[in-house]
């Protein structure tokens, strides 16, 4: 991301744009320390690692900060939880905040790995029955581990004093498509609060 300070309307104003990468909450960090006191930060992002989007909220609502997704901005994805971090979070009217199923199964070379897989177990001439358990034995540890970033973003939620009824649009948009909350959404599950 890029961080800027403006003023605007006699607010000092930290801006961030672009995508959440991995380590973006150490750079957050000293853009923060480098351009503090500001009155708000604003978030104009498409998303990135949904992690590193979470360590950056901690770190914004650990330091008390206000965030705002200004009118023409989006924040979605990665960003949606960078987001939820803020002590006081507003959507102007004309902002945009967005979520989706979180998956790690959107790249094409993660479902390859799959079909690569159960190829090498039919041409060492595996017996089906161990083929079918191994591929049972994959998919149970997929199963775990969406359940477990499922308990960890509900984690982030109640930490945030976010309703968990936020989980429901995630887990029914596709990865691949954005639910965009309307202003009475977010003020009902508490997405913006002022």
């Amino acid at each position: 991301m890029e961080y800027n300070l403006l003023e605007r309307g006699g607010l000092r104003i930290l801006e961030a744009r672009g995508m959440i990468r991995n380590g973006e909450t150490g750079r957050l960090r000293a853009a923060i320390s480098r351009n503090s006191p500001f009155d708000e930060l604003w978030l104009y992002s498409g998303g990135g690692s949904s992690q590193e989007g979470v360590e950056m909220g901690r770190l914004i609502r650990k330091r008390g900060l206000a965030v705002r997704i200004p009118r023409g901005a989006a924040c979605f994805s990665a960003c949606s939880m960078v987001f939820l971090g803020g002590a006081l979070r507003a959507v102007d009217p004309g902002g945009y905040y967005g979520v989706h199923m979180w998956t790690r199964w959107g790249d094409i070379k993660r479902a390859s790995s799959v079909v690569e897989f159960i190829r090498s177990l039919t041409e060492k001439n595996v017996p089906e029955d161990l083929i079918v358990a191994e591929v049972s034995k994959l998919f149970q540890s997929i199963e775990r581990r969406n359940a477990e970033y499922a308990r960890q973003r509900a984690n982030y939620l109640i930490e945030m004093s976010v309703s968990l009824r936020l989980m429901i649009p995630n887990v029914r948009t596709e990865a691949k498509d954005q639910y965009w909350l309307c202003p009475n959404e977010m003020r009902k599950y508490n997405v913006s609060n002022y």
